[in-house]
């Protein structure tokens, strides 16, 4: 097995190389705009600008426990410039009894925000692939990363229960709409929705709710008990990254629900003019979201498949099993386990990452903030992509023209990072993994994001200065 397919199966199984990072630099700033509404969509009401225009932005991340790049390697800037990952740079150690496993890309392309003095709205598009895997055994991981061949291994009778994977990409097209629901000298209320229409392109899960294997001799697998269910959407190779990989084969819909409550709001603070950075924008504000909730159905290209027995399958060349290709393993699966042909053409359901979430920022002064996010996931169904759990402390300096920022974070409550970020004008960049790119740590994890974006204060006026320096 090649180090890319090695590389695309410990991302879907493992926590660790590929679940949303939530681009905690920028997403928390009074000016976060469109890369801020899928965190909390009530960011916009009450933005201390007119109108934004974001003409592209993106986000990438990944995380892994089980597999790394030793730091000394320095494989992210290696692939920053164009070099290749070499085989032997690829490690990996086994970790706990359950493995989790995160991936995350999000482009924001042309999106719309009309900022008014009591009601917010905007447009957004975006494309979206997330991936995740869920309490998935770490001797299965093992087993997989080695080719069924792992020596000592043999003759081991091994177990796991109530495990399972989930990946998809879609399209978004959706709405923002927020209002001011209280406002008076100590109190300011708001709230947003933001809803979506999701095309998708492929999608997968897989649900394993026991199996028992053992290795009898290498590529010589014994299955002894098994009951999963495999659905998959993909193209006729059963690939995503080929043929047709962005055809409609599911529609969805989702949303996202925020509101904000700020402590002793100013509202010469948020106004567009020079003026309002010499101000204290508020005591405090907290925010409380519900993040995407919704779901796929999948209806062209579409397959399932039932896998169950309770007697022993040996299953000869298992080493040789091409598990990039979702066809294949069906074919072979539905034959070496089942004793049929293959699934059955029948559409299903995929449910969106859902996750609740608080965040609270505190203003030290007119320029300095302190920012402690929480998210967790909201993990309901075995046909769902599953979220990451976060913990992020924020501090930034913040102007109208141009903001920085410095974090430490807690992926699922236990891997720490660190991360900076940096907004001037139009421009916003940063990453939630730092010490990966700077070759200090060993890499577990990657993570970058960038964007491009217009702020407008609305028709000339005396002292205005935007901080896009648009007018």
């Amino acid at each position: 097995m090649n180090l890319r397919v090695k590389i695309s199966i410990i991302a879907a199984l493992l926590p660790g190389l590929t679940s949303a990072q939530e681009m905690w630099g920028i997403s928390n700033s009074n000016y976060s705009g469109n890369m801020g509404i899928f965190l909390n969509p009530s960011t916009i009401v009450g933005a201390p600008y007119k109108s934004e225009f974001n003409i592209v932005a993106a986000d990438v991340f990944s995380h892994n426990s089980f597999v790394y790049f030793p730091s000394d390697q320095h494989v992210l800037t290696d692939v920053a410039i164009g070099e290749g990952v070499r085989d032997n740079i690829l490690f990996h150690i086994p970790e706990g009894e359950r493995q989790k496993g995160f991936a995350h890309l999000l482009v924001i392309g042309p999106s719309y925000i009309k900022v008014n003095e009591s009601m917010s709205w905007g447009l957004h598009t975006a494309y979206r692939h997330h991936l995740s895997a869920h309490r998935v055994p770490s001797h299965l991981a093992q087993f997989i990363y080695d080719d069924f061949r792992f020596p000592p291994a043999q003759n081991i009778r091994y177990q796991g229960d109530n495990f399972g994977m989930a990946w998809a990409n879609w399209a978004e097209f959706g709405g923002t709409y927020g209002k001011v629901y209280m406002d008076t000298e100590k109190h300011y209320l708001k709230w947003a929705a933001k809803g979506s229409l999701l095309p998708a392109f492929n999608g997968a899960f897989l649900d394993v709710k026991n199996v028992e294997y053992s290795l009898t001799n290498p590529g010589e697998l014994t299955i002894h008990n098994l009951d999963a269910r495999l659905a998959y959407a993909t193209n006729e190779e059963g690939r995503a990254g080929s043929g047709s990989p962005f055809s409609l084969r599911g529609l969805g819909i989702g949303a996202t629900l925020g509101a904000t409550y700020i402590r002793k709001r100013v509202p010469s603070a948020f106004e567009c003019g020079r003026a309002s950075d010499r101000f204290k924008k508020y005591n405090y504000r907290i925010g409380i979201s519900a993040m995407d909730f919704g779901s796929i159905r999948y209806f062209n290209d579409a397959h399932r498949l039932d896998i169950n027995t309770t007697s022993d399958r040996i299953w000869s060349g298992s080493e040789t099993l091409n598990f990039a290709n979702l066809n294949i393993i069906d074919t072979l699966v539905s034959q070496r386990v089942n004793g049929t042909l293959n699934s059955e053409d029948k559409g299903f359901f995929l449910w969106l990452p859902s996750a609740l979430s608080v965040q609270f920022d505190y203003a030290i002064n007119h320029r300095w903030y302190a920012n402690l996010s929480w998210l967790n996931r909201v993990y309901y169904a075995a046909n769902q992509i599953a979220r990451g759990n976060q913990i992020a402390a924020t501090v930034r300096y913040e102007k109208r023209k141009w903001e920085a920022s410095a974090n430490i974070n807690f992926f699922e409550y236990s891997d720490v990072g660190t991360g900076i970020a940096l907004r001037y004008g139009i421009f916003v960049i940063g990453t939630d993994r730092l010490l990966e790119w700077t070759g200090i740590s060993d890499v577990y994890s990657y993570d970058f994001y960038f964007g491009f974006k217009l702020n407008f204060c609305g028709p000339r006026d005396k002292g205005i200065d935007c901080p896009a320096i648009l007018r």
